[in-house]
């Protein structure tokens, strides 16, 4: 009887990991695919200089908003989410996360009244980016963290939405180009930080009187070790672009930023899985089996995602054929290890959960150096020679490091095991896949390959795929049932 208990609990967890990721799904993977539709009008209307430009200010801004923010939205969720914290210590958080967020973002608008930048446009837009991003995150981790994940979800598919529609606006009718594509971000941002203070009264848990030093200092105390990791980050996934600005020239920044667009269908399948996995990882923390759970979902995970991979090397090549403008159509050669890249980021991040569930952010940092220098010398090595090739693969080389580090660095924290054959034959397969990415060959034939080699993945990986496809079906199912039953009971008191 106790092992019967004991397995229910087990798979009460796993449900409701399933659950959260169903659920962030709803409101990322559903509206990302609509940017990842936005690509193609993307080719026509910005020539690749244009967007190269484009993606340049937007890295920037990446690099900068941890450093003006303190990485202080890390340390929201993660106090706001313990279960230890009272309904006033919630608010002390929120508004001391928000005074520290607001002293950065004062001194960003100082430095640049000081320099005065108000005649560079790419200067006055980063400066708005950083304001409204830096506000939109702080928000949305607070939210995420109360537990309010459907209202976070739905605010994703709204802001995406508004962002769509602004797209289409500003660049098909407008032909604004350039501009029109910096207008659609900045609404966008306003957009979802007043549906957020609004839907969810957020201005309630922000009052002065809440102002403490010392859970300033907590705060800090956990954000301040991952600015230096998030700038690594950084290192790893966007400096190549100034490396290929350096050696080449900006038009193959625009082909690189193209085919990183492409391959974030990965990277937002691994950024859905890890907004949930944080909440299952902090609250089973403590829990006897929590080592027989991890092993369990990173090896699912490892086997779904190389599947995830697999199928997109299939489509890809004829989504670029369709929809793709012939000036960028070179950028489809950069995809297969940039897919790569986003599956080791996602393990990575999963690894590193560890780090964030035992509060040590110290190891993290010491595992993303190692990472960080990686990249820079395979950038070196590789770029100068072989351009946008060389910068997808120094990039998957980057990540495949860390998620190696990782693996033997967390053994300290918990000992997973990993199904090593059954993955090292998957990916056998997936290399296959992409190596006849680079041989010259009929359409018909390589299209041939690529569904044959997805398929014996499916059917290695059968047992799996059928589980994650039954429980899903299985909560639209209840859910369904029970909305039928509520309005069942609304009707008959009405």
């Amino acid at each position: 009887m106790p092992v019967v208990m004991a397995q229910q609990k087990f798979m009460e967890k796993y449900r409701k990991l399933i659950i959260n990721i169903f659920t962030f799904a709803i409101g990322n993977l559903s509206s990302k695919i609509v940017l990842f539709l936005l690509v193609p009008l993307y080719t026509y209307k910005l020539s690749t200089a244009e967007f190269g430009n484009i993606d340049l200010v937007l890295v920037k801004a990446n690099l900068l908003l941890p450093i003006i923010s303190l990485c202080i939205n890390e340390s929201v969720f993660r106090f706001a989410i313990s279960p230890n914290e009272t309904r006033i210590e919630r608010k002390e958080t929120f508004t001391n996360s928000v005074i520290i967020n607001s002293s950065g973002l004062l001194i960003l608008v100082l430095l640049y009244i000081l320099f005065d930048f108000k005649k560079d446009n790419n200067k006055l837009f980063l400066l708005i980016i950083l304001i409204l991003q830096s506000n939109q995150v702080l928000i949305a981790q607070f939210i995420r963290a109360a537990g309010k994940i459907l209202n976070y979800s739905l605010n994703g598919i709204l802001k995406t939405l508004v962002l769509c529609l602004c797209n289409v606006y500003f660049l098909y009718f407008k032909n604004n180009g350039y501009y029109g594509y910096f207008y659609s971000i900045i609404i966008s941002e306003l957009f979802s930080i007043i549906l957020f203070i609004i839907s969810n009264s957020v201005y309630n848990n922000f009052h002065f009187k809440y102002f403490k030093l010392k859970t300033i200092k907590e705060l800090l105390s956990y954000s301040l070790p991952l600015i230096p990791n998030t700038m690594i980050w950084w290192i790893i996934n966007s400096s190549n672009r100034f490396f290929l600005d350096y050696y080449w020239e900006e038009n193959l920044v625009g082909l690189y930023a193209i085919s990183i667009r492409l391959s974030t269908i990965i990277t937002l399948v691994t950024y859905v899985f890890m907004q949930s996995w944080q909440i299952s990882a902090i609250e089973e923390s403590n829990h006897i089996d929590r080592t027989r759970f991890y092993t369990t979902v990173i090896n699912n995970y490892y086997k779904l995602l190389i599947t995830a991979v697999s199928f997109f090397l299939i489509v890809i090549k004829p989504f670029f054929i369709v929809s793709i403008s012939k000036d960028y159509f070179s950028a489809i050669f950069f995809v297969p290890f940039l897919l790569m890249s986003a599956l080791y980021s996602g393990l990575s991040g999963f690894l590193g959960t560890s780090y964030l569930v035992v509060k040590q952010t110290s190891r993290t940092l010491f595992t993303s150096i190692w990472c960080g220098l990686a990249g820079i010398i395979f950038n070196f090595l590789l770029i100068p020679k072989y351009g946008g090739i060389g910068a997808s693969i120094a990039n998957f080389l980057s990540f495949l490091f860390l998620y190696i580090i990782r693996k033997w660095d967390t053994k300290k924290i918990i000992d997973i095991k990993f199904e090593n054959w059954s993955i090292r034959f998957d990916l056998m397969l997936l290399f296959i896949q992409i190596s006849i990415f680079y041989i010259d060959m009929q359409m018909i034939i390589f299209m041939s390959i690529q569904i044959i080699l997805f398929i014996i993945i499916i059917l290695h990986n059968y047992g799996i795929i059928k589980k994650y496809f039954l429980m899903i079906w299985n909560m639209i199912f209840e859910l369904m049932k029970k909305r039928r039953k509520d309005a069942e009971k609304k009707y008959k008191k009405n």
